[in-house]
């Protein structure tokens, strides 16, 4: 198999097989807390979402990062495919269980500073997260800066910024960390879409 390095288009409905395969992988911090030890997992899935669980502490962020490309195995192999193609693990987008929120404003926030995304796209991206109609409820605007980093941004701004910030990263595959904790049940149902 080739190795891609983007995964088709995102609204490629086409039938799909995503294969992961994690070979006898050793991970740890330090020496004695070994987080993953001779960990081994082949599996496929089909599109949709994929929930990792687990008691706390017990890896799952450190899975996701390595799944990721964040981390590296201390030692086996970890791949993951897309119809018999080596997907490049760096490709696949992680939103952290507490995201960042960047100096800059609304749209720098939501677009990762990328000045080539499509207005229609982008548009309909805010209108999708509840972010427009937070804003404009709000009186500001897309272009305002967001103030002290997010610091005083409401649960409802952060979850509809990170939302937003989701449906712009326009990938079939993106690693949420504990996301669900910080989105409102009324936005749950466009973010499950």
């Amino acid at each position: 198999p080739q190795c891609v390095t983007e995964l088709p288009p995102y609204n490629d409905l086409r039938p799909c097989n995503l294969n992961l395969n994690l070979n006898d992988v050793d991970f740890f911090y330090n020496i004695n807390s070994k987080i993953f030890s001779h960990f081994s997992l082949n599996d496929t899935f089909s599109p949709g979402i994929i929930f990792v669980e687990g008691l706390p502490s017990s890896g799952k962020t450190t899975f996701l990062k390595l799944l990721c490309g964040l981390y590296s195995p201390i030692s086996g192999s970890l791949s993951l495919s897309y119809n018999n193609n080596d997907i490049g693990l760096t490709s696949i987008p992680f939103i952290p269980r507490f995201p960042q929120i960047f100096d800059g404003t609304y749209l720098d926030n939501v677009s990762f500073f990328d000045s080539s995304l499509d207005d229609a796209f982008l548009n309909k991206s805010l209108s999708e997260s509840g972010l427009s109609h937070l804003l404009k409820d709000l009186d500001r605007s897309i272009y305002d800066s967001i103030p002290s980093n997010g610091d005083s941004l409401s649960g409802k701004e952060l979850s509809s910024v990170v939302l937003s910030r989701i449906l712009c990263l326009k990938s079939r595959i993106i690693c949420i960390d504990s996301s669900f904790s910080y989105l409102p049940s009324d936005t749950m149902s466009t973010y499950l879409d």
